[in-house]
């Protein structure tokens, strides 16, 4: 079960972030609290505050964090520490209701929180209404940090009786082996197909204790961002689910280089998982960290 109460969504001054209040309320237990804060400024017009319904529903609580007079740093100050205080787990957002189907982080407050925030995001696609869970997809390099993604993407799954499916990309090495089974591996792309599904197999049975060939597993060719992206676009994914590379103070690519490739060019909503910072399925997580240590 995700630990993810209470759940914060985020809004621009300008907005409601209603699709990610909508999915928050699908994700989170019956007893959890998702917490709506409006950055300072002028409220959304029309003010769908008073009339969308899901505002009213007895888990939520309005909060503004803030005051308006203050600098935009002071205000994001405010969101970082209430982050910290009121141990949030999960930040959720939407993209603008403004600029139609942009990637997350040509989004300024997406961007800001997906590189300052010190914990996990789920970025909603803005759309009329949001979707149930059906399609989620997990791209997959076999690192703890997929095993992290993988977990939560299957907690998720659970709410919504759904399954993720996998995805791995083959990339060609940007050096020339000279060890004769890289050439030969290198030379035969079954052999790295037959490679990357047993590792795939591996991956599930650690993860999530289940047998190797319970999830589904698409295999491509290339560079990796540009084939997640290319995926995710052509198949009707309803969420990504890709975990990060580390902590949030990491000075170059805290995201790792292929997420922030894939979150500037993909239109999907999409769950990012902070896997340096509080883990959104802590017993997993623990016995998974057990594993590593033996």
């Amino acid at each position: 079960m995700l630990s993810i109460s209470p759940l914060l969504v985020l809004a621009a001054p300008n907005d409601t972030a209603l699709p990610a209040v909508q999915r928050a309320l699908r994700i989170v237990p019956a007893e959890a609290t998702v917490q709506v804060a409006r950055l300072p400024g002028a409220p959304p017009t029309p003010n769908r505050w008073a009339s969308a319904s899901v505002f009213n529903d007895p888990r939520v609580e309005r909060l503004t964090l803030g005051v308006a007079e203050a600098p935009l740093e002071a205000q994001r100050a405010a969101v970082k520490q209430h982050v910290a205080d009121a141990s949030v787990r999960l930040v959720a957002l939407s993209t603008p209701p403004d600029r139609g189907a942009i990637p997350p982080l040509d989004c300024s407050l997406v961007q800001w929180a997906a590189f300052q925030l010190p914990v996990s995001l789920l970025v909603e696609r803005r759309v009329e209404a949001v979707p149930p869970l059906q399609q989620l997809v997990v791209p997959v390099d076999f690192s703890k940090h997929a095993r992290a993604a993988l977990r939560c993407a299957q907690a998720l799954a659970e709410t919504a009786q759904c399954r993720p499916s996998l995805m791995h990309v083959i990339e060609r090495p940007q050096y020339v082996a000279l060890n004769e089974m890289d050439l030969l591996a290198l030379s035969d792309p079954t052999i790295a197909e037959r490679q990357a599904r047993r590792r795939a197999a591996a991956l599930t049975r650690t993860a999530l204790g289940v047998d190797g060939d319970a999830l589904a597993f698409h295999l491509a060719h290339g560079d990796a961002a540009s084939e997640i992206a290319r995926f995710v676009q052509e198949h009707p994914v309803d969420l990504l689910v890709m975990a990060t590379h580390g902590l949030i103070n990491r000075s170059r690519r805290p995201l790792g280089h292929v997420v922030e490739k894939v979150l500037r060019r993909v239109v999907r909503s999409v769950l990012l998982v902070r896997t340096g910072g509080p883990p959104l399925v802590p017993e997993a997580m623990a016995a998974l960290n057990a594993v590593d240590e033996r």
